[in-house]
């Protein structure tokens, strides 16, 4: 493992224990070992991963958020992660899990958004998103990544590349939906081909 990520794990993990690794502790945790100085940055893991770094199991093998996304520890409770970004921004979403993600090259415009439910046009939710907050995240920047509709945001990237560190617990079961303006939740996993063509009808009108 890099000696840096080593370490950030090592003290991670022993924090949580402290803490009987409760999730809800997990996120604050995280987030405040992010924060701490870390000699790292999108060159030196770069060049530690395609010279002698032995890589763990690998999360994600597409491109489907992260290009790439590079799983460099995988453990029982949570991993940490590399996202590179260069031509893609994700959708506004949320996540089925807790944690932090710290900026190490680049920057990024962070928005953060509320979702109200108004009704259901099965699968799909229906509501309003409004936006809350929006900031620039440069080199450095930590923040906060609370489980499930606490944190709907999304990242334009700025520059190219642009590159976070992700720990994060384990994906949960409950969906991990994506958010269309003015006001459409779903669930990505469950997007049937007849799903994809509504959304498609929606996005016209």
């Amino acid at each position: 493992m890099i000696p840096e990520i080593e370490t950030l794990v090592a003290d991670i993990d022993s924090a949580w224990s402290r803490m009987n690794r409760a999730e809800a502790a997990f996120s604050n945790i995280a987030t405040e070992f992010l924060s701490r100085p870390l000699d790292l940055d999108f060159a030196k893991l770069a060049r530690s991963i395609c010279e002698h770094q032995t890589l763990p199991r690998q999360r994600r093998l597409d491109e489907g958020f992260g290009q790439p996304a590079i799983t460099l520890y995988s453990g029982h409770d949570f991993t940490v992660e590399m996202l590179c970004w260069h031509t893609s921004t994700p959708a506004i979403h949320e996540h089925a899990f807790s944690g932090a993600f710290r900026v190490l090259t680049g920057t990024s415009m962070h928005s953060r958004y509320s979702y109200t439910e108004t009704g259901h046009l099965r699968p799909l939710s229906l509501g309003k998103i409004e936006l809350k907050h929006t900031e620039v995240l440069e080199s450095d920047s930590v923040r906060r990544i609370p489980r499930g509709s606490e944190l709907i945001h999304a990242n334009f990237h700025l520059d190219s590349p642009t590159v976070t560190l992700v720990v994060r617990t384990h994906q949960g079961r409950e969906p991990e939906r994506c958010y269309l303006p003015p006001g459409v939740a779903y669930d990505p996993v469950a997007r049937t081909p007849a799903l994809h063509k509504r959304m498609q009808l929606l996005d016209t009108m």
